[in-house]
């Protein structure tokens, strides 16, 4: 994350590590001998952590969303040899291997654990996350905040209410609340 919170640096930097780490691997997870759900698994294993990390703490807007799922569909593209001149649909890819896309899933359940852990504890990252900084605003639409788009990816009727609730010494952990929430949006 940059001075001005954003993470936009940090996941186009995230993308280029982890292409890089797939070109070194191209001879195992381009090797069309060897079964793709068997080549996804090592994509998934070796690959797909490396652009993850740190993911946690992302805050995303569009456009980094865009990257994240265009470098899931070039390590797809790259894994089962198709050429553009072929006039196959992202779509066709997908389910030839995977059925769906799963990259920015992962991204909103890992953020959420962290939030939990966040919650659970009364220290500095807790005030930084839920607190108010000091200072004036900038100019121009008002950034996406950590918070908020936890509460977009869980469907909490844009409260952030659920959440605080669970820190106020209850017994249910904060982590599973979240949880709670986010397998309710999955089942809608």
């Amino acid at each position: 994350m940059t001075s001005n919170a954003k993470s936009t640096v940090d996941t186009t930097c995230r993308i280029a590590v982890a292409k890089n780490s797939f070109t070194e691997m191209k001879a195992i997870l381009t090797n069309l001998k060897m079964p793709s759900q068997l080549r996804y698994r090592i994509l998934t294993c070796y690959i797909t952590p490396i652009l993850l990390y740190g993911s946690e703490n992302w805050t995303l807007n569009k456009t980094d969303i865009r990257k994240i799922k265009a470098a899931e569909m070039w390590f797809l593209w790259r894994m089962e040899k198709v050429k553009w001149t072929e006039k196959i649909t992202n779509e066709e890819v997908l389910n030839k291997i995977i059925k769906k896309s799963n990259i920015v899933s992962d991204i909103s359940k890992r953020q959420i654990s962290f939030f939990g852990h966040i919650l659970r504890k009364d220290k500095l990252e807790y005030l930084a996350v839920t607190g108010k900084v000091v200072g004036k605003r900038t100019r121009g639409r008002r950034r996406t905040l950590f918070t908020d788009q936890l509460v977009k990816s869980t469907n909490c009727n844009n409260s952030i209410e659920p959440f605080r609730k669970a820190t106020k010494g209850k017994l249910i952990a904060a982590q599973r609340l979240l949880t709670r929430h986010s397998k309710k949006k999955i089942r809608h």
